[in-house]
């Protein structure tokens, strides 16, 4: 009984407290933010914002709970950007290494669950995205491999001789890599599409083309002029090159010659493709430049001191710079680029994600990346 009475006393207690002293504090929920519009007696004219507590100097309301935006790894520069696994420094997410101690690696592939590299050491690995990055051999024994691409069974790549090949492997090891094309003059670049591999031949100047389970290597263009880069959809192949400083396409439907997309492109050595939009980095003069897929106007959608390297999503094209060890980014209609990640040796393939953008830092002893958008 006196337990009761005692209870029933604090209770009273507690209630009057609050309703004595209601304009100070005793509230469960978060502060209320007040600007005031100039009454120095506050009143009428002051606006009361119940959206998320009233946060300090040098603090963001981010879901009712005050951040330091400057270093908070899930919300850095901005309530709920998230670092993944990096650091927060200076309102700026910062790299993580998906593999370190690669050889030279060369060409570099995502799939949303896995990294692949080719290396010069003649490897193409693997490592998981997220959790524990521990590299995975995939094959080994190869020359020069270095295109790359994935789908969801197996790893493509070229071995860049003079009488190179296009390999395959699965992506779980089941079996050892097998030939798809052999005698190939300089295979470099390769993407799939259409259930279907494309190639550039860059010393015979030929784009070419093959089922991806395996067949007979069919050419869909010659005489072309040192071929590096290449995409495809599924109307037409594109492809850049570097002897001629063009951009060009080739409809799949066999019909019809060798389109000039883009001509007078000082070294166009990587390309991309975006919603109806072909998206390059000339190596000569820094510039990220774009033109419609069907045809039209060029147009420079950024530059640097150098572009090595391009890859697109849905809303902005990002590159590297090698010579100033950057990676960057601009929307895809142009604008201020963006430096997302500073002080990279020598970053070189690029590539994107729903969630991150992945390079590689092509030196010995060099690294795969990855950086939350």
């Amino acid at each position: 009984m006196l337990l009761v009475r005692r209870f029933a006393t604090m209770k009273n207690t507690l209630i009057a407290g609050c309703l004595a002293t209601f304009a100070l504090a005793c509230q469960a929920e978060p502060r209320a933010r007040v600007a005031s519009s100039g009454n120095p007696g506050g009143g009428a004219s002051d606006q009361v914002f119940a959206d998320g507590p009233a946060c300090g100097d040098g603090e963001t309301s981010c879901a009712d709970a005050c951040i330091d935006t400057t270093t908070d790894a899930r919300n850095c520069g901005a309530c709920d950007h998230a670092c993944g696994e990096g650091a927060c420094v200076d309102s700026t997410c910062q790299p993580v290494a998906i593999a370190s101690g690669q050889d030279v690696p060369c060409g570099l592939a995502v799939d949303g669950v896995n990294a692949y590299w080719t290396s010069a050491s003649g490897t193409v690995s693997k490592a998981p995205i997220n959790g524990l990055h521990r590299a995975t051999t995939l094959a080994t024994g190869q020359v020069n491999p270095c295109g790359i691409a994935v789908d969801s069974a197996r790893v493509y790549w070229t071995n860049t001789m003079a009488i190179g090949q296009v390999m395959s492997v699965p992506i779980n090891r089941s079996s050892r890599p097998v030939t798809l094309a052999d005698n190939q003059p300089r295979p470099f670049k390769l993407v799939l599409g259409n259930r279907a591999i494309y190639w550039t031949n860059n010393n015979s100047g030929e784009i070419m083309t093959m089922p991806a389970t395996g067949g007979t290597p069919v050419v869909l263009a010659t005489l072309q002029a040192s071929p590096v880069a290449i995409a495809v959809d599924t109307a037409a192949v594109y492809w850049t090159n570097a002897g001629t400083d063009t951009v060009l396409s080739k409809s799949l439907a066999g019909i019809g010659s060798v389109t000039t997309l883009a001509d007078h492109q000082p070294g166009p050595l990587s390309l991309a493709l975006s919603n109806g939009t072909l998206f390059w980095s000339n190596d000569g003069n820094g510039e990220v430049a774009s033109v419609p897929a069907g045809g039209g106007p060029t147009t420079v959608v950024a530059s640097s001191l150098n572009a090595s390297s391009v890859a697109v999503d849905g809303d902005d094209v990002y590159w590297t710079d090698e010579f100033n060890g950057t990676v960057m980014k601009a929307p895809l209609a142009g604008g201020v680029a963006t430096v997302m990640a500073t002080d990279q040796p020598l970053p070189t393939e690029i590539a994107v994600d729903g969630v991150n953008v992945y390079w590689i830092n092509a030196t010995v002893g060099g690294t795969v990346m990855k950086l939350a958008k």
